[in-house]
């Protein structure tokens, strides 16, 4: 009977308005842990304490410091964030990226996203790295990589790796000024390059449709109706020429000039992330070898949804830091939707609202949000 019971199976938060101090326990634990309460939290619970706001404070920040089970969370909040479920969906053409070289490179893509997010979260910086930063978090194949794939990046690496669990320990590594924004923030890790691709071609729509969504919070759904546009040889360095018919084409427009050029805008990367000057091809030589054949340079001017100039991943990363606002309160609600472990309903706007005000006011601190959102009142509401 306890084995079939819904109260064991599932986190049992009763149906009254407010949670009791057990419930909040469970809430708390499951939200920074992802795994259930200990025997503080217990205790806490016992004595009627969790009710108090500051003790919640005081809390979150004791399950942040466990930096192993707090990990979790980074790891779980980031994945469903970001979509990183999806990197691999779609494996690189060979022709384009041998597996050889993917496929140890791709445990490291994925966990990039998820190092960058702890260190926002564990050196109390600002949630705007997220868009744009001057450092990166890398371990010694991903440096590898980003200086491969973009040699002129300038990054402060250690000068010596000690050892083979030393290299592939993720660590903060400062980038100089001109090259930050090929690769800081998240917009340009090769992680997203690599989910927003059909494994040959960048595909604008899905890296235009990655940032609306992700980091503009933008509700898009793909019509079912509508075919989709061919990419072949014959027209794969011609993207603009290709998404110019959303432009004219009503029944697309609508959705399309939100997004499409931000897609456009990010063309220099490729399928993983790898800096590119010019459109390529295969073409199989005599010995029925591939070899990567230019198809003309890559334009990577485009126009913002409001009409303005925004070029190159630089006039991404300007636009969406002039829509912070935006791109902030987005980051609330996917967070609050998390820990209160359900979608968000029109009566959370008001507690959406006062935290994106408490985050502001904070300088925009990714730790001080979880802080203030633990202590809300609607955190110990169903």
């Amino acid at each position: 009977a306890m084995l079939c019971s819904p109260h064991f199976l599932f986190k049992y938060e009763g149906s009254q308005p407010g949670l009791d101090d057990y419930m909040i326990a469970s809430r708390l634990s499951y939200f920074l842990w992802n795994s259930g309460p200990d025997e503080e939290l217990l205790e806490l619970a016992a004595a009627g304490r969790l009710q108090d706001p500051t003790v919640r404070r005081q809390q979150a920040e004791r399950l942040l410091a466990d930096r192993v089970r707090s990990d979790r969370f980074a790891s779980n909040f980031t994945r469903q964030w970001l979509r990183l479920d999806r990197i691999g969906d779609y494996s690189p053409n060979e022709a384009y990226l041998p597996a050889r070289l993917f496929n140890p490179l791709k445990p490291h893509l994925e966990r990039e996203p998820v190092a960058f997010f702890n260190e926002v979260l564990h050196a109390d910086l600002s949630a705007l790295n997220f868009i744009h930063s001057g450092f990166v978090v890398l371990n010694q194949p991903l440096l590898s990589h980003y200086q491969r794939g973009y040699q002129e990046v300038r990054i402060r690496s250690p000068k010596k790796w000690e050892g083979e669990e030393d290299r592939l320990l993720f660590r903060r590594m400062e980038v100089s000024e001109d090259s930050a924004m090929v690769r800081g923030g998240l917009v340009t890790m090769p992680a997203i390059m690599s989910l927003t691709t059909d494994g040959e071609n960048t595909q604008p729509i899905l890296r235009g449709v990655w940032i609306a969504r992700a980091l503009l919070g933008m509700e898009i759904d793909a019509p079912s109706s509508i075919p989709a546009i061919e990419v072949n040889l014959g027209n794969v360095s011609k993207p603009r020429e290709i998404l110019a018919r959303h432009k004219v084409d009503p029944s697309c427009a609508s959705c399309h000039l939100k997004f499409d050029d931000f897609g456009l805008a990010m063309e220099h990367f490729d399928v993983i992330g790898r800096w590119k000057t010019e459109y390529v091809h295969p073409v199989q030589d005599e010995k029925g070898r591939f070899q990567l054949a230019p198809s003309g340079p890559i334009d990577a001017r485009a126009e913002s949804p409001a009409g303005g100039p925004m070029h190159g991943v630089a006039g991404v990363k300007t636009y969406l830091l002039a829509e912070r606002g935006q791109v902030m309160e987005n980051l609330v609600r996917r967070l609050l939707s998390y820990a209160l472990g359900r979608e968000l309903r029109y009566q959370d706007r008001p507690q959406v609202a006062e935290l994106l005000e408490g985050m502001e006011n904070n300088g925009y601190r990714l730790r001080g949000l979880l802080l203030d959102l633990v202590a809300a009142e609607g955190f110990v509401r169903r």
